[in-house]
C-alpha cells in the first residue's frame, strides 16, 4: 500500500528529472541555433505586421550570447536538479528563468509554447513548494548577515532614516 509520503517522493523525483531533461533540450536548441532563429522573410515585413512569436524570436535571436547565457543557466539548473543535494539551488535557478519564459509566452501569445511553459512552471513550483518550510526558514527567519552588534554604532543610531528614505525613493 502506498502512503502519501511515498507518492510525494515519486512525484517529486519524476518532476525533477522531467524538468531537468526537458530544459536540456531547450538549452541545446539555443546553442545549436534552432531556437530564437528567425526566417529571412520576416526581415522584409513591417514590424507592425509581425506576430508575437515572430517579434519575440527576432528580438531574442538578435543576440547570440544572450541565448547562450540562458542556455548555460538552463544547463546548470538541469544538472543541479538531477541530484537531491543540489535540488534547492537548482529549482530556484530554474524558476528564475522559467517564470520569465511563461510570462513571455503569454504576453506575446506564443501559442505553441504556452502549454509546455505552464506545465514546466507548475511542476517546478511543486518541487519548490515541497520544501516551503526550508525556504521560509532560510528567507524569513534566518538572521541577516549583519546584526546590530556587528554594525558601527553610528549606523544603528540612524537606521530609522530608512523609513524616510524608502518613501522618497518611491516618490
Amino acid at each position: 500500500i502506498m502512503n502519501f509520503k511515498n507518492i510525494h517522493f515519486y512525484l517529486h523525483t519524476i518532476c525533477r528529472y522531467f524538468l531537468a531533461t526537458v530544459i536540456l533540450s531547450y538549452a541545446f536548441a539555443k546553442i545549436l541555433g534552432t531556437q530564437f532563429t528567425t526566417q529571412p522573410s520576416v526581415y522584409d515585413q513591417p514590424i507592425g505586421s509581425l506576430t508575437g512569436f515572430e517579434l519575440t524570436w527576432y528580438y531574442y535571436g538578435y543576440s547570440f550570447w544572450y541565448g547562450v547565457f540562458i542556455a548555460v543557466s538552463q544547463i546548470a539548473s538541469s544538472l543541479l536538479l538531477f541530484f537531491r543535494r543540489t535540488t534547492r539551488v537548482g529549482i530556484v535557478l530554474y524558476l528564475s528563468f522559467m517564470v520569465n519564459i511563461l510570462l513571455v509566452d503569454y504576453a506575446y501569445d506564443i501559442d505553441g509554447a504556452k502549454g509546455m511553459a505552464t506545465l514546466l512552471t507548475l511542476m517546478a513550483l511543486f518541487v519548490f513548494l515541497s520544501e516551503y518550510k526550508v525556504f521560509l526558514k532560510y528567507f524569513l527567519t534566518e538572521a541577516p548577515l549583519f546584526q546590530d552588534a556587528d554594525r558601527p554604532n553610528w549606523i544603528n543610531k540612524i537606521k530609522f532614516l530608512k523609513w524616510v528614505y524608502i518613501p522618497i525613493v518611491f516618490l
